[in-house]
């Protein structure tokens, strides 16, 4: 747990979610406390990952900190597949962080995205893993979820 080390888990929850409709849904999500990165050079790492339905439906999974988006896998017909995402966050300024993401999604790698974010970390950023179903059925389960603090810089 974060503490006196600043490192460890800040956020777990492996509760199977699923996605009910086909707008963009927030099925897993942390929010990060104002100042939790107080210093350049602090990072966070955000994992992912959980199954889709046993439909040829197009599945869209992504990882978001703030308004950035780390990663996203775009309208993919998985049927009955893991997947898995992954994304580390670098503090570089008061509003300014260094992001590098990727994941695995229907037995495929995911193109690795680097994302440079700007969410002011004087305020609470909100992580979040949204998903987005082609039918109204859904048909993404995330299974896990977990946010942690890797270094304390």
């Amino acid at each position: 747990m974060y503490g006196n080390t600043g490192q460890g888990v800040l956020d777990v929850d492996c509760t199977a979610v699923t996605t009910t409709g086909t707008s963009a849904e927030n099925i897993q999500t942390y929010s990060l406390p104002a100042g939790a990165l107080k210093r350049n050079g602090q990072s966070l790492r955000i994992r992912a990952w959980g199954t889709t339905a046993a439909t040829a439906n197009d599945k869209t999974v992504r990882l978001l900190f703030g308004t950035a988006a780390l990663i996203t896998t775009t309208n993919i017909a998985a049927n009955a597949k893991d997947w898995y995402l992954e994304a580390i966050v670098v503090r570089t300024g008061a509003a300014t962080q260094e992001c590098i993401a990727n994941g695995q999604f229907n037995a495929a790698i995911v193109a690795t995205d680097r994302v440079a974010a700007t969410q002011d970390l004087t305020a609470a950023v909100t992580i979040a893993l949204e998903a987005t179903d082609a039918t109204a059925s859904g048909g993404t389960l995330a299974d896990g979820w977990m946010v942690e603090m890797l270094s304390d810089a």
